[in-house]
């Protein structure tokens, strides 16, 4: 079309602020839609979330894998867990819930879908300028501040699952209360642990199965907010995860070869408070790190307060998890932005749509 590549043209000479329309369509999908915005000109720093446990799915990888990269990079991650009699492919792709029951199972398909949508935005020209993580999201961490290979990645959340999965823990539990961080250490039993601070009066707590189930029940009576979350009878984050530190070290330093990469500025930790950010051991993304990763509090709290105010965030992960708790503790400004959900009709133009809102909001994305 002559004319549209003139119309192209002339208006590369244009300065890019009288141009402030973004828009986009998204064409042969069940869900075909166009939408133009009015957009500030100003770049808008972008950071990634990855969220944890919880986020997997029957059948989580399925859709996208119509996408080349995304398809790419999760062939790469199969042949790497082939070796360990992992089916990956089974994993993502099917539609049986019980395969996902197995710690093993759930992090190694968490690490290899963060992995390729780490990929796919790579590819499409989109680089963080922030990385935070949410327990296990650590590890999609190291990937996207190019401290972790992909091996690295997937083949620690491999064995962070094994020595759990291995280790003949006591039942555990964990539950979601309306407490604020202190209110949780002050009520919480003996045996009981505040694990992740995921927002100002929301916390996950950790310990025995049963000693959860009372303590729940309790917090109903007094009518505070309290509700078991899924965790595959693990107490993840309590002290029962240092029976399985010593073990999850050794088996980390044989596959984290050569000197340990140190932690961009870019990488804010859950894992390790800020007061001992210049420590030893939250300067490399090390064994030692993501060990302490797995038996430490996730101070996810903490860690989104180095959020800018008017941040893209994008949350990295099978299903958005974290997005009503980014909603409740950023900046009305912040744009909240998330690539796959849980129970999405069409997978591929969920994706897409949320580039294309990404688009509106100035961040520039090859397609």
């Amino acid at each position: 079309n002559i004319e549209l590549q003139a119309l192209i043209t002339e208006n590369s000479f244009h300065p890019s602020h009288t141009h402030p329309y973004r828009g986009f369509t998204l064409l042969n999908s069940s869900e075909s839609s166009t939408i133009i915005k009015k957009c500030n000109s100003e770049r808008r720093p972008i950071w990634f979330v990855f969220s944890g446990m919880g986020t997997q799915w029957s059948g989580m990888g399925r859709d996208l894998m119509e996408l080349k990269f995304f398809h790419q990079s999760i062939e790469r991650s199969a042949a790497m867990l082939k070796n360990y009699d992992i089916d990956l492919f089974k994993l993502i792709l099917s539609s049986t819930p019980r395969d996902l029951d197995y710690p093993i199972n759930s992090f190694v398909s968490i690490a290899a879908i963060q992995i390729a949508l780490v990929d796919c935005l790579k590819a499409m020209g989109i680089q963080p300028d922030g990385i935070v993580g949410h327990s296990v999201g650590e590890l999609g961490c190291a990937y996207a501040d190019g401290c972790f290979t992909a091996e690295e990645t997937i083949l620690a959340a491999y064995f962070r699952g094994k020595c759990i999965q291995e280790a003949n823990l006591p039942a555990g539990g964990m539950a979601a209360v309306g407490l604020t961080w202190n209110e949780c250490k002050q009520m919480c039993p003996s045996d009981i642990a505040p694990a992740c601070h995921n927002a100002l009066d929301t916390v996950t707590v950790s310990g025995p199965k049963e000693s959860i189930e009372k303590f729940v029940e309790e917090l109903k009576e007094k009518k505070v907010f309290a509700k078991e979350v899924a965790c595959n009878q693990v107490a993840f984050h309590s002290h029962y995860m240092l029976q399985i530190a010593p073990l999850l070290k050794k088996c980390l330093e044989n596959i984290i070869v050569g000197p340990h990469k140190q932690r961009s500025s870019r990488w804010i930790s859950s894992s390790v408070p800020e007061k001992q950010w210049n420590t030893p051991l939250a300067l490399t993304s090390s064994p030692d790190y993501h060990v302490n990763n797995l038996c430490s509090p996730v101070l996810f709290q903490e860690a989104l307060q180095h959020i800018p105010s008017n941040a893209i965030v994008i949350e990295l992960a099978p299903h958005c998890l974290l997005l009503a708790i980014l909603k409740r503790s950023l900046s009305t400004d912040c744009v909240h932005l998330n690539l796959m959900k849980r129970g999405t009709h069409d997978h591929v133009a969920y994706f897409y749509t949320n580039l294309g809102k990404k688009q509106k909001q100035s961040l520039l994305v090859n397609y």
